[in-house]
């Protein structure tokens, strides 16, 4: 049997122009992480695991459907089309959209990508078919966030088919908005000050849900020290991200949000998808016992206590 560690995705901005149904230039700013709750493949969040002869068996720690974190496209590409990863053609992407739009969830390209790519991006198209990808870890943003699950699932494709309505009209104000978003995207993922950084991403968080009300998710706590949330994922589902002011306070909000329910967790960004060889667990034992960061993980600078 191989397993495949995998990440989830989170988005930051320009989610929704990854519709196939968007006929301008597309952009969006996301992230491959995973995180530590005590799973025995920590930080990574989900598995795939291939077997002589039957259908890879997916695995995951996150409860439910309709998390917004992308996990339904993430499954489709790693599931099926696991020998198509070949880094820069992404011939996944095409099998995985094809396999949303057969189950009805109808998801975009960004959720693939932004798990099984690495780190934080910046991944533009023209057409949905052919990407340009730009990746940094050092993004000041990466050491000022929280991850948390309101526990709310609901189905995507409710508020989805509302957005591909709105792309439809092409006179209606979404399309203007989400255009800017777009514009926006390149600014959010150069920048180098942290508060902009939010602003940019939380004004184009309340676009979406003026256009489209159904996305806000109340009785959200607000910590001491937290400036807002967004959803992880564009389609309005159940995981969160919470800005911190004091990257230092993190643990303290973590503690917070699950005194009051909400299971949440300082996120790890991660080098996209890969193998659990014994050769891989072999060096990263032998990393971890000299107190080193194992080469093969990209993670927000201070981003948690890994050994």
């Amino acid at each position: 049997m191989r397993t495949l560690l995998v990440p989830v995705r989170i988005n930051f901005i320009g989610g929704w122009s990854d519709q196939v149904c968007w006929p301008h230039h597309a952009a969006v700013v996301n992230a491959s992480v995973g995180w530590y709750s005590g799973w025995e493949h920590d930080p990574y969040p989900c598995v795939c695991e291939y077997l002589e002869d039957a259908p890879p068996v997916f695995k995951t720690v996150v409860d439910g459907v309709g998390t917004g974190l992308g996990i339904s496209g993430i499954r489709a590409a790693v599931s099926r089309h696991d020998k198509e990863r070949i880094s820069g053609k992404l011939q996944y992407v095409q099998r995985s959209l094809e396999w949303e739009r057969e189950s009805g969830t109808k998801g975009g390209w960004q959720d693939c990508i932004g798990a099984i790519e690495p780190g934080f991006k910046l991944i533009e198209t023209d057409d949905h078919v052919n990407f340009t990808i730009r990746y940094r870890d050092d993004h000041p943003i990466l050491t000022h966030i929280v991850l948390f699950d309101t526990g709310l699932r609901r189905d995507s494709c409710r508020i989805g088919d509302q957005i591909r309505q709105l792309i439809a009209d092409s006179s209606s104000g979404f399309v203007r908005d989400l255009s800017a978003a777009v514009r926006r995207s390149e600014f959010f993922f150069n920048t180098e000050d942290v508060s902009l950084s939010w602003i940019c991403l939380m004004g184009y968080w309340k676009q979406l849900c003026r256009h489209v009300p159904d996305m806000v998710v109340d009785g959200i706590p607000e910590p001491q020290g937290t400036w807002g949330h967004t959803l992880a994922g564009a389609g309005g589902g159940g995981w969160g991200i919470m800005f911190v002011e004091d990257p230092d306070q993190r643990e303290r909000v973590v503690s917070d949000l699950k005194q009051a329910k909400f299971p949440a967790f300082i996120p790890v960004l991660l080098d996209g998808v890969k193998w659990e060889t014994q050769e891989w667990i072999s060096e990263l034992t032998s990393i971890c016992l000299e107190g080193q960061k194992p080469s093969h993980w990209r993670e927000s600078r201070e981003a948690c206590k890994v050994f």
